[in-house]
């Protein structure tokens, strides 16, 4: 398990920034002072032959221990590629999937059209279990009662949009 110490002797990090940077010479592409990793989904980090999330690493650089779940460090700003140390904080899994862009067809976060009905259908997702929030004769109702399903859910992870 890579600990704080060998972490720290192998990388420089920028909290101001969210930069890795080679402390050492690696490989051919990881040179001293070069900025480390490659940006897929989330910026990966290959130390030793195992690949690390920037961002978790981000949390062991800044507090010697790692986060406790996989899925438990959250971006504020939803840049997975933004791993300043204000922009990241320690999340469930279930807050961390509230902090998501909505992709409903009704165009609102949480919403859904039911056409054999003719309704609009508020639902959210709480600890991997939908919740239904009921039926309504228009969309912003229906998203009405998704926002604040998902204020008293997920407080400050919340985001309605």
């Amino acid at each position: 398990m890579l600990t704080q110490k060998k972490l720290r002797s192998l990388l420089d990090y920028d909290p101001a920034t969210g930069i890795f940077t080679w402390r050492v010479y690696r490989a051919r592409g990881a040179r001293k002072g070069m900025r480390a990793g490659a940006l897929g989904r989330y910026r990966q980090i290959k130390i030793d032959g195992a690949n690390y999330q920037a961002s978790r690493l981000a949390v062991l650089w800044m507090t010697g221990q790692w986060p406790k779940r996989k899925y438990d460090v959250d971006h504020r700003n939803l840049n997975k590629g933004d791993d300043r140390w204000s922009n990241l904080r320690e999340a469930t899994r279930s807050q961390n999937k509230a902090n998501i862009p909505g992709r409903s067809r009704a165009g609102l976060k949480g919403v859904t059209f039911n056409p054999v009905r003719g309704k609009y259908i508020a639902q959210i997702t709480v600890n991997r279990r939908a919740v239904n929030l009921g039926r309504f004769d228009d969309p912003q109702s229906a998203h009405a009662a998704y926002v604040a399903a998902a204020s008293k859910h997920f407080g400050q992870f919340a985001r309605d949009a």
